[in-house]
C-alpha cells in the first residue's frame, strides 16, 4: 500500500524542495514508485526536476489549490489527461471514469500538422492533453517545436511545426588565401567575391554557388595570361612569339645585314610579364681600304661600310701624268687594295726616240700605264635645272658632291649631268 509523506515549512528557503526531489530519487531508485506533487506557488520543485517554464504551464497544483481557497470555478478536469488506450499494457491498470457536466464537448480532434501536410490526427478528451508525434525532418531545417500548447484541449486543434532554417559555411579561397567567408542559409545563394592574380585572368569557380544545401568551399580557376615578344629590325618584324606570364622567349635566330655585325637584342626576353618588342643590335662593319703605287704602300684607311676613303697624296713622276686609280673611293663594303694609275706624257721619248718601256722608280709596271684620259664636266642641278656646282673630273675619278639644297617637305636626291666631255691633251 501507498505512502504519503508531506514535507512542509512555512518558512522559505529551508530545503523543503530539495529534500523532496532528492527523497523521490532515491526511492525511484530503489524500484519503488514514486509521486512527488509540487503545491509551492514558487515551483521550486518542478524546476529542479527538468519543468523549465513551470509558469507557462496552464494547470498546476498550485493554481487548483488557489481556486478553492479563492472560491473560484473551475473546470475540475483541469490538468487531468485522459488515459491514452494506446499506451502498452505492462502490468494491472485502473481505469477511472471522469465525467463532464454537460456544458463541454467530450472529446476534439486534434491535428499535428507540417504546412499543408498532416503528420498525426488525435482525438483527446476535453481538458486532456494530445500526444505529440515523432520529431518530423525537413532537409535544411531543424525541427524548433509546434506553434502551439495542446497540453490542455478544449476544442478542435490545429498545431503545427515550426523550424529553424539551416545556415552553412561557404568560402571563397584563391590559392591558400581565404578570400571570403559567408554564413548562407539553406536553399540560398551565397555572393562570389571577385579575386585577382597577377599574370592570370579569373574564369570562374569550380562550383556552384547559387543553391547552397551544405557547408561548401570553392575555389578561383585561372588562366594565365600570354604576351607577345615582336622580334624587330628597324621597322620589319622579324618574327613573333607568344609566351606565357613569367616565361621566356627563346630564339636561336641570327639575323643579316648587309655590312653589319649582329651583336645581340637590345633588352632581355627570359622573364615575360607584358608584351614587349625586342631591337636587333648592329655594329657597323669597318673595312681596310691600301693605297698603292706600284709595289710601294702610299697610306692604309680604316673606312666603315658604305663610307668614302680619302685619297692620299702621290708624287709626280717625270714622264708620267696622274691618271687616278683603279677603284672608287666611295660605297667602300669590303677590304679593298686601291691602285694608282699613270698616263704616259706626250712627246717624252727616250734618244733613240721610241716611248720609254716603264716609268721612274717607283713608277708603275709598263703594264699599268694607260692611255691618256678623258676629262670631264660634272654639273649638279636642283629639280628646277638650277646649277649648283660644276666641276672638272678625269675618267675614273670621283666628283665631290656640294651641300645638299633645302626644300620643305622633300628629300633632296643629288643628280648629276654630264653636260661636256674635252680630251685633256
Amino acid at each position: 500500500m501507498g505512502k504519503t509523506l508531506v514535507i512542509s515549512n512555512q518558512k522559505g528557503g529551508c530545503g523543503k524542495s530539495m529534500t523532496a526531489a532528492n527523497l523521490g530519487i532515491g526511492l525511484a531508485r530503489h524500484g519503488q514508485r514514486v509521486l512527488i506533487l509540487d503545491a509551492d506557488s514558487q515551483h521550486s520543485l518542478s524546476i529542479s526536476l527538468g519543468i523549465t517554464e513551470p509558469d507557462n504551464l496552464p494547470t498546476t497544483l498550485a493554481s487548483v489549490m488557489a481556486n478553492i481557497v479563492n472560491d473560484t470555478d473551475f473546470n475540475p478536469m483541469e490538468g487531468i489527461n485522459p488515459f491514452d488506450f494506446n499506451t502498452q499494457i505492462t502490468g494491472n491498470v485502473t481505469v477511472y471514469a471522469n465525467w463532464a457536466d454537460g456544458t463541454y464537448a467530450s472529446s476534439y480532434t486534434v491535428t499535428f500538422a507540417d504546412g499543408t501536410s498532416v503528420i498525426s490526427t488525435q482525438t483527446v478528451a476535453h481538458g486532456g492533453a494530445a500526444i505529440a508525434p515523432y520529431n518530423p525532418a525537413k532537409e535544411g531545417y531543424d525541427f524548433a517545436g509546434w506553434d502551439k500548447p495542446f497540453n490542455y484541449v478544449t476544442s478542435n486543434l490545429t498545431v503545427n511545426a515550426v523550424w529553424d532554417i539551416d545556415s552553412y559555411i561557404v568560402v571563397f579561397k584563391n590559392g591558400d588565401m581565404v578570400e571570403d567567408t559567408q554564413s548562407v542559409k539553406h536553399g540560398k545563394a551565397a555572393i562570389a567575391p571577385t579575386p585577382e592574380k597577377t599574370g592570370y585572368t579569373f574564369i570562374g569557380w569550380d562550383g556552384e554557388f547559387d543553391h547552397v544545401t551544405g557547408p561548401l568551399t570553392l575555389n578561383a580557376q585561372w588562366q594565365i595570361n600570354t604576351y607577345t615578344v615582336d622580334f624587330m629590325d628597324g621597322d620589319t618584324v622579324l618574327f613573333t612569339q607568344v609566351v606565357e606570364y613569367e616565361g621566356a622567349a627563346a630564339t636561336n635566330y641570327t639575323p643579316n645585314k648587309t655590312g653589319y655585325t649582329f651583336t645581340g637584342w637590345d633588352k632581355d626576353f627570359g622573364y615575360i610579364v607584358s608584351n614587349i618588342t625586342v631591337n636587333a643590335k648592329w655594329q657597323i662593319n669597318s673595312y681596310t681600304v691600301t693605297f698603292v703605287d706600284g709595289n710601294t704602300i702610299l697610306d692604309t684607311q680604316i673606312v666603315e661600310y658604305g663610307g668614302m676613303a680619302t685619297a692620299p697624296k702621290t708624287q709626280a713622276k717625270a714622264g708620267f701624268s696622274f691618271a687616278g686609280w683603279d677603284k672608287p673611293l666611295n660605297n667602300i663594303s669590303g677590304n679593298q687594295t686601291i691602285k694608282a694609275l699613270w698616263t704616259v706624257v706626250e712627246g717624252n721619248t727616250n734618244p733613240d726616240g721610241s716611248t720609254p718601256s716603264h716609268s721612274p722608280s717607283p713608277g708603275p709596271n709598263p703594264s699599268t700605264a694607260v692611255q691618256p684620259l678623258n676629262e670631264y664636266t660634272v654639273v649638279f642641278v636642283d629639280a628646277n635645272n638650277k646649277i649648283l656646282s660644276e666641276q672638272k673630273v678625269k675618267s675614273g675619278g670621283t666628283a665631290i658632291a656640294p651641300k645638299a639644297p633645302k626644300k620643305t617637305g622633300q628629300v633632296i636626291r643629288r643628280n648629276a649631268m654630264l653636260v661636256k666631255t674635252t680630251r685633256q691633251k
